[in-house]
């Protein structure tokens, strides 16, 4: 049994798409898959034009390190560490010279409004705190993609808006954006839905300006 069957899916650089459907469909697999971090059984995925399934693992850690940031439900923040030491995890697999990673990291955290809380632990943060830290985190290297995996499912309403209203500013900015959510209000705001059933594109629409 496949998670995802017969998907043909194309996103443009820039897009800022939500992935919806039922608990099963398909949808965080799918989101997988866009950020290497499952490989499909079949068929042909390029990143950027690139064939990711002929990469090898090192080449493939190097193109989620420089191209692709993660949000995750759950924050997937580190404890024991600092805000401003969580976000610079972002930078630690980067191989390419980076210079100023002190700055990047504190440009990062004032775009997502967390700079002021950049010597904390994440238990002393809120909900909404710590999602701007993962957020922070993975912008911090500047990729071109975002995938974000259900990033408002543990937020209140407030926060959930703040959230997206971020992802939506890093879109503005030229950033390509990929959202799964079940929540119909934030994948309006999305350019594009795409609509999963039984591990298949059910529907892609766009939003009309």
């Amino acid at each position: 049994m496949h998670a995802i069957k017969g998907v043909t899916l194309a996103i443009d650089q820039g897009e800022f798409v939500a992935i919806i459907g039922p608990s099963g469909s398909g949808k965080s697999t799918l989101l997988n898959i866009i950020g290497t971090l499952e490989a499909p059984t079949g068929g042909v995925y390029r990143l950027g034009g690139q064939e990711v399934a002929a990469l090898r693992d090192r080449d493939l850690s190097r193109l989620r390190a420089t191209q692709i940031g993660f949000v995750f439900q759950n924050f997937n923040l580190i404890d024991h560490l600092s805000v401003f030491e969580n976000v610079k995890l972002g930078l630690r697999f980067r191989h390419d010279g980076l210079v100023n990673t002190r700055e990047r990291v504190i440009a990062a955290m004032d775009k997502v409004g967390i700079a002021h809380r950049a010597d904390h632990l994440p238990r002393h943060l809120s909900g909404g705190q710590q999602q701007r830290c993962a957020i922070a985190r993975a912008i911090v290297g500047n990729p071109a993609l975002v995938l974000a995996d259900e990033p408002t499912g543990n937020l209140d309403s407030k926060s959930a808006n703040q959230i997206i209203n971020i992802l939506e500013d890093l879109n503005r900015h030229g950033t390509t954006v990929i959202i799964v959510t079940h929540a119909m209000g934030q994948a309006d705001r999305a350019s594009r839905i795409v609509e999963m059933h039984d591990g298949a594109v059910h529907l892609s629409s766009r939003r009309l300006p």
